[in-house]
Formats: structure tokens, sequence, C-alpha cells
């Protein structure tokens, strides 16, 4: 699970670089991300994305200890990607960037922390556990998930295909960056 991990963020990371490369020099344009597949069979960069997202869940689900590491430096990573991202003055630009492009994503880098830690009994810990609950998710083909920005925004209910997917997330509080950024010390 490292390895895979290691080379997707490999990946991963060039083609961010990229991307923000891209928005110091022009936005004018906007942002578009290709969701679907490559012709060529290459890993487009929201799906390099969605792996890390999906390999962090997986390694929470299984309790994947040996993969904690990893994450730490994911979570590490998305930390200086949202600092990098605040400089930029356009506020669509900002939220396209953290929504759309980093690896800023609370829910998965706090469960996949907390999830993988070796000692969950510490006593720094111990208020975070409360919150750590089993969520049921739409499954993956759905055509609507309650992350999408209308579902959030009440505009459509989740629509799920084949069914939902249990798995452990943390409940939303106030700062949910304070949380990865407590759970990176452990």
């Amino acid at each position: 699970m490292n390895v895979e991990m290691k080379q997707t963020l490999l990946a991963y990371r060039s083609k961010y670089d990229d991307i923000i490369a891209d928005c110091h020099k022009d936005v004018s344009r906007g942002l578009a991300f290709q969701m679907s597949d490559s012709r060529d069979g290459k890993p487009t960069f929201s799906g390099l994305r969605y792996k890390i997202f999906a390999l962090i869940l997986i390694s929470e689900s299984l309790g994947l200890t040996g993969c904690h590491e990893i994450i730490v430096d994911v979570a590490k990573l998305a930390i200086r990607q949202k600092d990098e991202i605040q400089k930029f003055s356009d506020q669509l630009l900002k939220f396209s960037l953290i929504d759309k492009a980093s690896l800023c994503n609370c829910y998965v880098l706090s469960a996949g922390l907390y999830g993988t830690c070796h000692d969950k009994n510490r006593p720094e810990l111990a208020s975070l556990s409360s919150r750590y609950v089993k969520r049921d998710l739409v499954d993956y083909s759905a055509s609507a998930t309650e992350y999408d920005i209308l579902v959030r925004d009440g505009l459509v209910k989740p629509k799920p295909n084949k069914g939902f997917i249990g798995v452990y997330l943390f409940k939303q509080s106030t700062d949910d960056d304070d949380d990865v950024v407590t759970l990176v010390k452990f």
C-alpha cells in the first residue's frame, strides 16, 4: 500500500505543481479538470487525487498502522497546499483549488490519520475518539453524493446507484483543520 501511495503521490505532485505554476501565470481562462479516463490510459489529475483519498480510506478501514507515516506526509502536504493557495487573491480560484485540486479533505485525512494510529488510547486522542463514527456513504457510481456541491447546498439529494458503503469518518467540528493538525502529531 505504501509503494502504491508513494507512486501515486509522485505523479499527483508533478501535475499539481504544473497547475499551481499555471495559476501564477494566468487564470483568466479559468480552471478545468478532466474527470474521466484519458484516451491514452494515463491517469488524470482528478483520478490521481481520488486514488490518494481511496488509498487513505482503505488503509484506515483495514487499520494498516504501517501506512500511518505516509498518511502523515499527505496531511502535511495538504496543510502546505492550503497555506500556498491562501496566498492567491482571487476567492473563486482559492475555492476551486482547495476543493478540486488540493489534498485538503479533512474527513478523509482525519479518518486516515486516526484509523492508522498505533495507539488510539493516548489521552491526547481521547477527545477525538467520540467523533470517529461510521457513516453510510453513497456508492462510487452514484449520480450525486453527499459531498457534491449541489447536495451540500441542499439543491439535490444524494442518489445512490447500488446502495451505500459504510466507512468511518469524523463528525464535523467547528474547525476540521485542527483535527488534522492534532492527528499529524501522532
